[in-house]
């Protein structure tokens, strides 16, 4: 017998049932007397039987058997379909560029097939490709480094970090048109356009005639942004060297900036092209990425189409006790439809 208090509001239930004892069926009575003992216990109640929802159709078990067969063949066709192929369906650059030589009319395959079972050498299409998407991404990298330095010398030898055109009608990434910078003399949130007051401020001003300190954490800082000396990326180079990959095929390039933050080279990042230069100096630009192509030992031979079976209408399940796999009305009717 357990020795756990009665709960008052199980002790009320108690005595309403024994008090309409006369009027309930004895299987009722003891149904409920039943039920409160096992709500005094703590012993859960078993979960209700499972309902079909309205539409739906249950599985037989063999039916459920045929569909879990299917699912596997479905499952083994995706483990063979071939890497041209594979690539193909997620590069739309290279699809592009495959689709822009290619010719197929009503009684030759599509653009797709003919890709996986072409016999010609696809090394011109993979380069062709793999420049775009260098290209690409040398294009995004450019647009988000600083201007050139002669577009305004004092911010370009004086920001830490990214600086913008002082023009109004510029706007920045993100939409804005109040573009700021900061200063190294220790101010933050500079118009672009007010770099003249800033560089005749008070601050600014008393930087300067202190000797235009820079600690050693922030020459750091800058250095790395401008040659990219950051942690190794994927390929285990330095965070400037750039690689895309293309079926065993690659271009490299060398980029500065490594962020898109970049850092404008000055007399603390490079000492060496400053010294004994006029403070409007305008120091050469960076070269522009070169981009190095390796072809890779990696030849695709033509292959085989992979068979294409329909996709699998979705499977519902009750879940425990039951395991109840139900389809709705439409979805059965497609399932029954489909023999392979």
């Amino acid at each position: 017998m357990s020795s756990a208090p009665v709960n008052p509001y199980l002790q009320t239930l108690m005595s309403l049932v024994d008090d309409l004892q006369d009027q309930m069926p004895e299987g009722k009575y003891l149904e409920a007397m039943n039920a409160l003992r096992d709500l005094h216990s703590g012993k859960k109640p078993p979960p209700p039987p499972f309902v079909l929802p309205a539409g739906h159709v249950r599985l037989t078990d063999a039916e459920h058997n045929e569909w879990s067969a299917m699912a596997f063949r479905r499952d083994q066709c995706r483990q063979q379909i071939p890497a041209v192929l594979l690539e193909y369906r997620r590069n739309k650059i290279l699809r592009d560029v495959w689709e822009s030589i290619c010719v197929t009319d009503a009684q030759t395959p599509t653009k797709e097939e003919l890709w996986v079972i072409t016999r010609e050498d696809r090394t011109p299409v993979i380069k062709r490709a793999l420049t775009l998407m260098a290209e690409e991404q040398i294009k995004e990298y450019n647009r988000n480094k600083n201007p050139k330095a002669i577009h305004c010398p004092f911010m370009a030898r004086n920001a830490d970090g990214k600086w913008y055109k002082p023009n109004l009608a510029l706007v920045d990434a993100n939409g804005y048109d109040r573009c700021r910078w900061d200063c190294l003399c220790g101010s933050k949130n500079i118009l672009c356009k007010n770099w003249r007051q800033h560089e005749v401020s008070d601050k600014h001003q008393t930087w300067e005639h202190g000797g235009r300190q820079v600690t050693k954490t922030k020459k750091r800082m800058m250095f790395d942004k401008v040659e990219g000396r950051g942690k190794p990326n994927i390929w285990g180079n330095h965070e400037n060297h750039y690689v895309v990959e293309l079926l065993g095929q690659t271009i490299s390039w060398i980029q500065h900036y490594h962020t898109k933050y970049p850092q404008n080279r000055n007399e603390w990042t490079n000492p060496e092209i400053f010294t004994g230069k006029p403070k409007d100096w305008v120091p050469p630009e960076l070269p522009d990425a070169v981009m190095a192509y390796r072809r890779g030992s990696v030849t695709w031979l033509s292959s085989a189409m992979p068979r294409t079976l329909p996709p699998l209408p979705l499977i519902h399940t009750s879940g425990e006790p039951d395991w109840a796999w139900h389809l709705t009305e439409e979805d059965y009717a497609r399932f029954l439809s489909m023999t392979e």
